[in-house]
């Protein structure tokens, strides 16, 4: 078991749309296994607001094709790694960079390999400190956790490579209970039929508050909720009403994020 924390700055906010501008990886042992800068894929160049990326730090940081760099993530985690499971870890995993690499792959006609796995650190630190709710952004819970940020260090957030740092000290400090995280914070790709065999508590969108609600209703596992999805040939206005008054979703945000989560499954799932 190989965890490798990753990081992608893209842009656009739509996962099933966003292309990737920098992306960096690191393993368990601090070992830089990639930062390389992107051109998108669509040849626009946005959230520079966010991440300060534009075309002359594209230029200047001699960025690659999208293709090229997911080839090189492809055979260079297969070289380095070549008989281990690999955990691909990130912050928000689930709700962005998941989809977003996944997406990416796809439009390539690329396969993430069976034995690459997705941990998320954002449900792990949720349950972990239920004390910090409405306070969970990355650099929110290292200072609470790790300590305080230099002002020169601010300025780096949102760069792929500091990111994957923070998130790296809180992993280390969290490190006894990795089993924990390969396990209960972690699922396979979207686009593999496994998807649908985790537990509902894996699904982006999912509301812990309403977990008896979801057993109430039968739905243990993904697939439970993809079944249902399926059954109304895939209605999302019938969809929706049917997470307000079967599972009482109230939340326009988790309805949402679970409606999004079936449209991945249904467009990524092989």
């Amino acid at each position: 078991m190989r965890f490798i924390f990753y990081d992608l700055e893209t842009n656009s906010l739509d996962t099933s749309k966003a292309a990737i501008m920098q992306i960096c990886m690191m393993d368990e042992d601090n070992n830089i296994l990639m930062n390389n800068y992107v051109y998108p894929y669509d040849g626009n160049i946005d959230g520079t607001a966010i991440h300060g990326i534009d075309k002359d730090v594209l230029d200047r940081n001699s960025a690659i094709e999208t293709e090229t760099m997911l080839n090189q993530v492809l055979t260079g985690i297969k070289m380095r790694y070549p008989d281990e499971d690999i955990y691909l870890v990130a912050y928000n995993n689930f709700g962005y960079d998941q989809q977003v690499l996944e997406y990416n792959f796809n439009r390539f006609k690329l396969m993430i390999p069976k034995n690459w796995f997705f941990t998320d650190l954002l449900p792990y630190i949720k349950d972990k400190y239920p004390q910090y709710k409405f306070q969970y952004r990355l650099f929110n819970i290292y200072e609470k956790v790790v300590g305080e940020l230099k002002p020169s260090e601010k300025e780096k957030l949102h760069d792929a490579k500091f990111d994957i740092e923070m998130m790296k000290a809180l992993f280390d400090r969290h490190k006894s209970e990795r089993y924990i995280m390969a396990t209960r914070y972690t699922r396979s790709s979207i686009s593999m039929q496994s998807i649908l065999q985790y537990p509902i508590t894996v699904m982006d969108g999912y509301d812990s508050s309403n977990r008896y609600i979801y057993i109430r209703n039968n739905i243990k596992t993904i697939g439970d909720l993809y079944d249902v999805y399926e059954s109304i040939k895939y209605n999302d206005e019938v969809f929706d009403n049917y997470l307000k008054s079967t599972l009482y979703l109230k939340s326009n945000f988790h309805r949402k994020k679970t409606m999004n989560e079936m449209a991945n499954i249904k467009f990524l799932l092989i």
